[in-house]
């Protein structure tokens, strides 16, 4: 890249990696794949974003097929995906994977997203101080929920693992986080079920949050006050 990277996700096979630097135009805004098996040679580029990408992530290892999700500050969201929906997962080709989808999620920029472990919901972040969680359906998007606008913007999202059912963490640009779940058999209804006490939040905006991928389970965050911090989770 000739900018700053800002975004990069590991494909969950191992051998892609997605990334995306800083850009001002849509030219400069492309994502770039690269296989690790082929000595980091870059593959392609998907072209989508109109400004700089902030959250890349490939869907799950559990999805049914592979997607990767691209947010970014103009505000969209962009899918990209094998054109064939039988296509093996985990390969790549510029001639192969297209933009599914492009669509405005958010009244302005988007500063995180993820997605759930079954691959069909992702959630979104905004400076609009939203959280969206949406339903990818064949080459189309639709607005699952929208939570209460919060006091503060949401920064980091990450969605637990499958273990934990649908839950969600959200780092703030205040330095809290929350945890929310949901039902077994609804997404439109979900519960605050826990918040960082006022003496354990970070002192500026969280960078990232992190599950740890098996019991007993932990959420890591970093944050732009230099720390990095490990919590305990008990569901």
């Amino acid at each position: 890249h000739g900018n700053e990277i800002r975004a990069v996700a590991a494909h969950c096979g191992g051998d892609l990696i997605a990334s995306a630097s800083a850009a001002l135009t849509s030219a400069a805004a492309s994502v770039w794949i690269w296989s690790r098996s082929q000595s980091w040679k870059p593959l392609g580029q998907l072209v989508g974003a109109t400004l700089t990408v902030t959250a890349l992530e490939f869907t799950p290892e559990s999805a049914e097929r592979d997607c990767l999700l691209a947010a970014s500050r103009d505000r969209h969201v962009c899918l990209f995906a094998p054109a064939s929906a039988s296509s093996a997962r985990g390969e790549f080709s510029s001639e192969s994977w297209r933009l599914v989808t492009r669509f405005k999620a958010h009244d302005r920029e988007i500063f995180a997203a993820s997605w759930a472990p079954c691959g069909t919901l992702f959630a979104t972040a905004g400076r609009d101080k939203k959280i969206k969680i949406w339903r990818w359906t064949g080459d189309t998007c639709a607005l699952e929920i929208e939570f209460p606008k919060f006091d503060a913007a949401p920064t980091a999202v990450a969605f637990a693992p499958v273990d934990l059912g649908l839950t969600l963490a959200i780092g703030f640009d205040d330095g809290a986080i929350n945890v929310f779940t949901c039902g077994q058999h609804t997404t439109s209804a979900w519960t605050l079920v826990a918040r960082t006490a006022p003496n354990e939040r970070h002192g500026a905006a969280i960078r990232d949050v992190k599950w740890q991928p098996r019991a007993p389970y932990a959420l890591a965050s970093c944050a732009n006050d230099h720390a990095v911090h490990v919590y305990d989770y008990t569901a």
